[in-house]
């Protein structure tokens, strides 16, 4: 769980991964049932794996996907909506369902407000990445965030360069307007 917490290399759920392909070993499984690794395997996946990477792991890894089929349906809930790019679904499931009972989970309760942070820095990521404009405004609806919130977020993914952007103010100057004939916030990729 650490290494998906801490964002590591990317390689974070290889660990998860290789006792699946693997089986569980004897001592592991005392400790771990088959609900465990789904849960750490995708909150770790979602957090620290590129796209790619995750959908070789979600989509195409069939010990992977038995392996979450056997996990709680709030954990299977929030995967299938995360890659389904329904990210203010997909987070509101992460935060009133998974999050909490990750306080009483011995492995994850250390990692659970890092990881949560982590899964919605890739939501935002990859919310923005087809894009070369965005409206926050119409972002903001899309993750049922306050704008301010969601451009002081973006900031710091910027700054820490988990985002290749800027945020253009067309509220002023020349009177840009956004998609509705209102001035607002862009975010330029």
């Amino acid at each position: 769980a650490s290494g998906g917490a801490s964002g590591g290399n990317g390689n974070s759920a290889t660990p998860s991964t290789t006792s699946l392909q693997n089986g569980l070993d004897e001592p592991l499984a005392e400790i771990l049932c088959a609900r465990d690794v789904a849960t750490c395997g995708a909150l770790c996946g979602v957090a620290s794996l590129d796209p790619g990477e995750s959908r070789a792991l979600f989509a195409e890894d069939a010990s992977f996907r038995a392996a979450l089929d056997h996990g709680d349906a709030e954990t299977r809930s929030f995967v299938k909506k995360f890659f389904a790019h329904r990210f203010a679904e997909a987070l509101e499931v992460l935060e009133r369902d998974i999050v909490p009972a990750l306080r009483f989970d011995a492995h994850l309760r250390d990692h659970a407000e890092v990881l949560r942070l982590r899964i919605r820095e890739k939501a935002l990521a990859r919310y923005c990445a087809p894009y070369a404009r965005l409206d926050l405004s119409v972002m903001a609806r899309a993750f049922a965030a306050d704008l301010d919130v969601l451009v002081t977020e973006l900031v710091r993914l910027i700054r820490d360069g988990k985002i290749q952007a800027r945020i253009a103010d067309d509220r002023g100057g020349n009177g840009g307007l956004n998609g509705n004939g209102v001035p607002g916030l862009k975010l330029l990729v």
